[in-house]
């Protein structure tokens, strides 16, 4: 546009924005753009004075789209009756139309209307072809004939448009959405709701759930419309099957309350049209819908009814000899026990199921049965079994040619691969995957196979690349509007952001999460965690009441769902909280319960935080070498646990005990190496704190240049971290016994080496003045209070 503008305009001064304007509202066409350019020039809009082109007046003033209606009356004032109709019937089909339908409304002759058409392109500029079909030049173009159109006329040639499309494209899922909205246009809604049906299947296979549901909206309004009273039994199954995939598609999409509404609905209208599998599969849907809004019991009951239900097919099968009912009756039995948490009866349905698919040769039930019974390994642990069933079942789907299967069985890989630590591997299949969900559109699969691959890079101490999978995912489920994986994007990324020190952003996601869960009018075991994780944010800020109310809003969720593992690492926060506040009898008592219920859950991350919060309390006691033993346990399990951060963290503590202990000198080592690891992973506070506790070490050994050097390692790092936070965040944070230690340890040092200029200017950087800081009382013999 802009190398137009200087030719046709040399030496104007207008800039880019005109230039942008024009592109946007002639929509890209050389044409119009030339012809606005025409209009402007006569109305002396554009001018020259002095030999150089300027504008009258400024570019929000200028009114190109009334320059484009101009344009586009004018092109169209200049065509014969039958080029105006032929545009008309064009208008009617959309943006895009075909020569078929103008040869069918207007009964012109082939040959004619072709030369007609290239008549229209070239000379009008109008239109331009793109294959077997035609294009406005121009959206206003069609808006403007549309709109031309008397009502009456308006309506047959939409019945026109909609039964060609329908008897050229019947069985196009593309072109089904432009078919239904014709006939429904042209008043014929019960030739419409076959290609609703179609458009919600086109738009379900793409994964575009939101559009999938509106079609089908759409259609169930239809049938309503058609039959307000007592429809026919034909109908009851349609509007039967609509609310049903309904259902499906909110299930997609993450809307669990609509679509336990729309299935609820589905199992009312089989009352009307019994169908005992059809009923079964409702049941089993309304169950899950039940466990995932978080209502255990009710669950629990719906999933019986549906073992009963699904057990009486599987005997109908047997006694019929219906191999192909009984396989898959019985897969679907085994996927209930699984639910239910019935893993003995769940793999032995599951194995009865792989069984009778390879005696009839049905290898696509056998792959998925496969998989299936590879969740339930996963579940027991038995990662290598899981494996084995993975295999089996890739080799089937290779020979299959079934991608997306084989993107299923590469994402659940990598996935094993993860959890047995063995990352290269993981990253191989997870990769494969992905490639392979990209390739079939499959938008869910891809989001959440980047968010695995999100946590293989955070698992591995890539915050970087991390980052970047989660926010990818976290934009795809935005787009998709799947809440519970979008949910799951946000916790992980406000993990990461903890993780490093920004405090602010973190809060933020945790919040946004926590808002979109809570809007689903139930409460889930993901709220008990999101608000546990905002508990451990505001104990690392030193906001201990906001940290008891965390901690009391997660406890009141995890007891409504029996979550103990969650108990136990409220039960650790407890403990820390107490400590805080002095209470050592009362903290000792909550790491017990936090202990004693983490244990028999084997939950490696509650253990670990029961231990943590256990030697902390025994450091405030002053019990430094319980503290140590307890600190090094955790780090221990963390370390086999693959937990990086919570390894660190113990480490840490650890180190710490030590050092009350006398021996802090044994831990320079451990400290270094730590330093170095929380740096390369972007742990910025316990780099900070670590860097802290060696100075510590140094100042006590008497070396004050060492020390000096680490005291001030940790408060660079500290700086970073405050430039993070709110104002409220910062104060907090400042005022953290552990921060105000850390600040007082280099001011001290600093002023003791005679670096005072430098004390002075972080007191500045830190907002504090010389009382709200606090050096560690037993790191120099005497203290000083600052510059």
């Amino acid at each position: 546009v802009m190398e137009v503008l200087a030719r046709l305009y040399p030496g104007h001064d207008w800039g880019e924005e005109f230039g942008t304007l024009l592109y946007r509202e002639a929509e890209g066409n050389p044409f119009f753009m030339v012809e606005i350019l025409k209009l402007l020039t006569a109305e002396k809009i554009l001018a020259k004075r002095d030999g150089i082109w300027t504008l009258a007046t400024t570019v929000d003033k200028i009114s190109v789209p009334e320059k484009v209606y101009d344009v586009v009356m004018r092109r169209l004032s200049r065509l014969g009756e039958r080029e105006r109709e032929i545009l008309e019937l064009g208008a009617v089909e959309g943006d895009v139309f075909h020569s078929g339908t103008i040869l069918r409304g207007l009964g012109l002759e082939r040959m004619p209307l072709l030369k007609t058409l290239q008549f229209l392109e070239q000379i009008h500029h109008l239109i331009h072809a793109a294959g077997p079909q035609y294009h406005f030049d121009h959206s206003n173009i069609r808006e403007i004939l549309y709109a031309s159109i008397p009502p009456e006329l308006r309506i047959e040639y939409h019945t026109v448009v909609g039964q060609f499309l329908a008897e050229s494209f019947g069985e196009s899922e593309e072109h089904a959405g432009v078919i239904a909205h014709n006939l429904l246009a042209a008043g014929l809604k019960s030739e419409a709701l076959p290609y609703l049906i179609l458009s919600a299947n086109a738009a379900a296979r793409l994964f575009a759930h939101a559009d999938a549901i509106r079609y089908l909206e759409r259609a169930e309004s239809l049938l309503h419309d058609l039959h307000p009273h007592n429809p026919p039994i034909e109908r009851v199954r349609d509007l039967l099957e609509i609310r049903q995939r309904r259902g499906d598609q909110e299930y997609a999409a993450g809307r669990y309350r609509a679509a336990l509404v729309s299935y609820e609905t589905a199992l009312e209208l089989t009352r009307s049209a019994p169908e005992a599998r059809r009923e079964a599969d409702i049941v089993r849907a309304i169950g899950r819908m039940q466990y995932l809004l978080g209502h255990p019991v009710e669950s629990q009951r719906t999933y019986e009814d549906a073992i009963k239900r699904y057990t009486s097919l599987v005997d109908e099968a047997r006694a019929a000899g219906d191999d192909a009912r009984l396989n898959s009756a019985v897969r679907e039995l085994g996927k209930l026990y699984f639910f239910k948490g019935d893993m003995e009866m769940a793999e032995r349905h599951m194995r009865e199921s792989i069984a009778l698919a390879e005696r009839r040769g049905d290898d696509r039930i056998r792959a998925a049965a496969l998989n299936n019974l590879s969740g339930i390994h996963y579940l027991r642990g038995d990662l290598e079994e899981a494996l084995s069933c993975h295999r089996t079942c890739i080799d089937i789907r290779e020979r299959l040619r079934d991608e997306l299967g084989l993107a299923q069985s590469h994402k659940n890989i990598g996935i094993i691969h993860t959890r047995l630590g063995e990352p290269q591997e993981a990253e191989s299949h997870l990769n494969e995957g992905l490639a392979l969900y990209r390739k079939g559109v499959d938008r869910r699969g891809e989001a959440v196979t980047l968010r695995h691959l999100g946590n293989l890079h955070h698992l591995n101490g890539d915050h970087v690349g991390a980052q970047r999978h989660w926010e990818a995912s976290l934009s795809l489920c935005r787009e998709l509007g799947n809440t519970e994986d979008l949910c799951s994007c946000l916790n992980n990324l406000g993990l990461i952001h903890f993780e490093q020190g920004h405090y602010a952003s973190a809060e933020r996601l945790y919040r946004e999460s926590l808002e979109i869960r809570s809007s689903r009018s139930h409460k889930d075991h993901q709220m008990a965690t999101l608000h546990d994780n905002l508990a451990e944010l505001y104990l690392d800020l030193h906001q201990l009441d906001r940290a008891e109310e965390e901690v009391r809003l997660s406890e009141q969720i995890a007891l409504e769902l029996d979550a103990t593992a969650v108990l136990a690492e409220l039960f650790a926060k407890r403990a820390r909280i107490a400590s805080a506040r002095g209470d050592l009898q009362t903290a000792r008592d909550q790491v017990q319960q936090a202990i004693s219920l983490g244990e028999p859950t084997g939950n490696a991350e509650s253990l670990i935080e029961a231990l943590i919060a256990s030697a902390e309390v025994e450091l405030d006691a002053g019990n430094h070498g319980e503290a140590k033993r307890s600190a090094r346990q955790a780090r221990d399990m963390a370390r086999w646990s693959k937990m990086s951060h919570f390894e660190l963290r113990a480490a840490l503590t650890a180190a710490r005990a030590a050092c009350k202990e006398g021996t802090g000198s044994d831990s320079l080592e451990e400290l270094g190496e730590l330093v170095r690891r929380a740096n390369e992973r972007g742990y910025r506070p316990l780099a900070a704190k670590a860097c802290d506790l060696i100075g510590e070490i140094h100042a006590k050994s008497g070396d004050i240049h060492a020390a000096a050097a680490e005291f001030t390692r940790a408060a660079d790092q500290m700086k970073e971290i405050l430039a993070s936070l709110g104002e409220e965040d910062r104060r907090s944070l400042v005022h953290h016994p552990d921060w105000k230690e850390m600040i007082g340890n280099l001011l001290d040092t600093l002023v003791r080496i005679g670096r005072r200029e430098d004390a002075l200017a972080y007191l500045v950087a830190f907002g504090v003045t010389s009382c709200d800081v606090e050096p560690t009382r037993d790191a120099f013999a005497t203290v000083e209070t600052g510059a």
